[in-house]
């Protein structure tokens, strides 16, 4: 068995929103240790590119991972009103970035011809 850092798109941060987390997990290769990861809860299940990065590490950078990830409030809270309390605290979350779309419409062919007729110019 090899020890593998594997870092995953995580959810449950708002509408188009994720944060990326280290796991760190023991697997046979390194198809196993992605399955894993994407199989556990709070990792975005249905983008194809949740899992960012995978590497394998030693034994030890294995051991403190698991301890690191123990104090992450992340995977500590267990209720809304928690994960609302680690967001209004500051914790970064990224934006997923959609082509195609403008101001919250569904998806438009052309945004740049949407904002030339479109724009009001107040802003």
């Amino acid at each position: 068995m090899s020890y593998f850092r594997v870092t995953a798109k995580c959810g449950h941060a708002g509408k188009g929103k994720y944060c990326l987390k280290t796991f760190y997990v023991e697997a046979k290769n390194k198809r196993d240790a992605e399955e894993q990861v994407r199989k556990r809860p709070r990792v975005k299940h249905d983008r194809k590119d949740a899992i960012t990065d995978i590497h394998r590490i030693d034994y030890e950078a294995y051991i403190k991972g698991l301890e690191s990830q123990k104090y992450d409030p992340f995977f500590k809270c267990n209720s809304e009103e928690d994960r609302q309390r680690f967001i209004d605290n500051g914790y970064k979350f990224n934006a997923i970035k959609q082509y195609g779309r403008y101001d919250g419409k569904s998806h438009i062919k052309n945004p740049k011809k949407y904002i030339r007729f479109y724009d009001t110019g107040k802003e």
